[in-house]
C-alpha cells in the first residue's frame, strides 16, 4: 500500500514546448530584472503592468487598499 504522504510529492519537471514558449508575453532572459523590480515597488510594479496592458476608460486612483480581510486592486478604475 502507498504511503499518503508519498502522493503529496510531485518532482518531476514539465517543461512547455517550444511553440508555447515562443508564444509568451515574458521571456526566460527578462524574468529575473521583472522579479527585482516587483521586490523594490510591488505596488508601483503591478500599477504599471496594469497600465500599459489594459485598456482603462477610468483610470484607477488607488493601485493596492489592504484592510485584511478585504483587498482592493486598482480602486476607481473602470475598464
Amino acid at each position: 500500500m502507498t504511503d499518503i504522504k508519498s502522493l503529496l510529492t510531485e518532482t518531476r519537471l514539465f517543461e512547455p514546448s517550444v511553440d508555447f514558449v515562443a508564444q509568451a508575453r515574458i521571456k526566460k532572459a527578462e524574468l529575473e530584472r521583472l522579479r527585482e523590480e516587483s521586490r523594490k515597488d510591488y505596488e508601483g510594479f503591478w500599477a504599471a503592468r496594469a497600465r500599459e496592458t489594459l485598456t482603462w476608460d477610468q483610470d484607477f486612483t488607488t493601485t493596492l487598499k489592504n484592510k485584511p480581510p478585504f483587498v482592493e486592486w486598482f480602486v476607481g478604475g473602470k475598464l
